[in-house]
């Protein structure tokens, strides 16, 4: 029995410790399940999570994107980028730790916001129906994926995700304000992976940081990184070598007095190839790659050859030269222009230099200097889009400008928009208060330009007067228009203009 007794009991200890190791095998299993998923966890949270702001990263954009282009291949996908201005400001002033909280706050809103948006693609979805709707690129630039939207919807939507920015953030007892630009790239119209898609939502970006616009679209006309630009600038070059760019010529009249007072000179380039390109592709091409210089040069040339022999075949015109940014900050540019006016013998009053508003910002002091040494010569100066820029009145008064153009924007809807109307007007008065002219541009019909003749405007250019052509046709639409020609002391009366020369 003893026997019997001992061998149950030695029967049962091993039982028990069969089970005991049994039981902590299980619990050994569930730790280390439990352990690889945390680790799972953690290798999710750092490969598809923004670190900083909780939010998706570019690698869980990519997956995405990539998943909607395989199942939509037809439909439009559109990726918005939001590019955060201020930050580095931010950064300087309060310093990074504090820039990186702040950083956090905006993305919570941001996220918030478009969380609500009809078509917004979840990035990643958690437990709870919760996901994430932006993901966090390079620091300060966002982006959102939208699906089965118009447009116009998309337009709309990118509207409200940048009238998020607008409301102020209070921080550290400081009232701060955001600004953003807004980026728009949409598949398959501008591109098939997922890689193009971003790279072109961020050219939309950095084109609507350059042209101060807070939502720009992509589209490959303005691409200043194209495979097509890429050539420009050889061919560019090779263009001003050989000769084979033109001039084209836009009257401008006084309307009170019916007279061709001057025209403006436009950059025209017909190529071999390509065909017409117009001024707004290859200008950026030019000022990025410094070759704006070598085509101002040139434009500045030619301009004042032809007033001179305007000039010699009896009509006084003033010729309008348009300047860049980039021309205003080069420092032999005075010795360019007055050598082309000796070179050519031309009054210097009958030569006028356009520049933008806000070209005339990017070093106010330096464009000033520029300015003045040409106004001693007699050389006038006109602010070219006036309205869309930035600069005050104080300023303005400042600067040796005669005249200041109105922005087409205004000129052309302003028969059917009271408020046009209303900056026209009031742009009028305060500009003759300031003993300036004014010249309204973009005028497309009869009612725009009897309404600007009784405002008392002074000067008039547009497509219902007279579009852009070359030298020949110019001479031939001076015989045919109703608009008499200011005349030199070089010819008293001439007849046929186009029979001159």
């Amino acid at each position: 029995v003893l026997h019997l007794f001992g061998v149950s009991l030695v029967m049962f200890m091993n039982c028990q410790e069969n089970m005991e190791a049994s039981r902590q095998a299980e619990i050994s299993a569930i730790e280390e399940k439990h352990k690889m998923i945390l680790l799972k966890r953690q290798f999710i949270n750092q490969t598809l999570y923004d670190p900083l702001t909780g939010c998706p990263n570019r690698t869980a954009l990519q997956q995405n994107l990539q998943t909607l282009m395989e199942s939509r291949s037809k439909d439009s996908i559109t990726l918005v980028l939001v590019y955060l201005d201020r930050f580095k400001e931010i950064n300087n002033t309060l310093g990074h730790q504090s820039g990186d909280e702040l950083l956090k706050r905006v993305a919570f809103r941001i996220s918030g916001f478009v969380r609500q948006m009809r078509g917004v693609a979840p990035l990643i979805e958690e437990e709870g129906g919760k996901f994430h709707p932006i993901a966090a690129l390079d620091g300060v630039v966002f982006a959102t994926i939208l699906t089965d939207l118009s447009e116009a919807e998309v337009q709309e939507t990118a509207e409200k995700i940048h009238k998020s920015l607008s409301y102020p953030f209070e921080f550290q007892k400081m009232t701060l304000d955001i600004s953003g630009y807004v980026g728009i790239s949409r598949y398959p119209d501008h591109a098939q992976h997922f890689s193009e898609l971003l790279q072109r939502a961020y050219v939309a970006v950095e084109l609507a940081q350059q042209r101060d616009e807070q939502i720009l679209n992509y589209t490959s006309e303005l691409d200043p990184y194209s495979a097509r630009r890429l050539t420009l600038v050889s061919e560019l070059k090779h263009a001003l070598k050989m000769q084979t760019l033109e001039l084209y010529y836009q009257p401008q009249v006084d309307l009170q007095k019916k007279t061709v007072v001057g025209v403006e000179a436009l950059i025209r380039w017909n190529h071999p190839r390509h065909g017409f390109i117009p001024p707004d592709e290859f200008i950026p091409v030019a000022e990025k790659t410094g070759v704006i210089r070598q085509l101002t040069n040139w434009i500045i040339d030619q301009s004042c050859r032809q007033a001179s022999e305007f000039y010699n075949m009896g009509m006084s015109l003033r010729m309008s030269v348009n300047l860049s940014a980039k021309n205003l900050q080069e420092a032999d540019l005075s010795n360019q222009v007055l050598s082309s006016i000796h070179k050519y013998r031309l009054p210097a009053d009958l030569l006028c230099f356009e520049i933008t508003e806000t070209a005339m910002m990017m070093d106010p002091s330096k464009a000033l200097r520029t300015l003045t040494d040409l106004s001693e010569y007699g050389i006038t100066f006109s602010i070219d889009d006036f309205g869309t820029g930035y600069s005050s009145l104080s300023y303005l008064k400042r600067l040796p400008v005669s005249e200041i153009k109105i922005d087409r924007s205004f000129i052309m809807d302003m028969s059917i928009d009271a408020d046009d109307r209303v900056i026209v007007n009031t742009t009028l008065q305060m500009s003759h208060n300031l003993g300036l002219m004014v010249v309204a541009e973009g005028i497309e019909d009869h009612e725009t330009l009897t309404s600007l003749k009784e405002m008392g405007c002074d000067l008039a250019q547009g497509y219902f007067i007279c579009r852009p052509i070359a030298r020949n046709k110019l001479l031939d639409w001076f015989d045919e228009s109703n608009y008499s020609i200011l005349t030199s002391p070089m010819v008293t009366s001439p007849t046929k203009f186009s029979n001159l020369g």
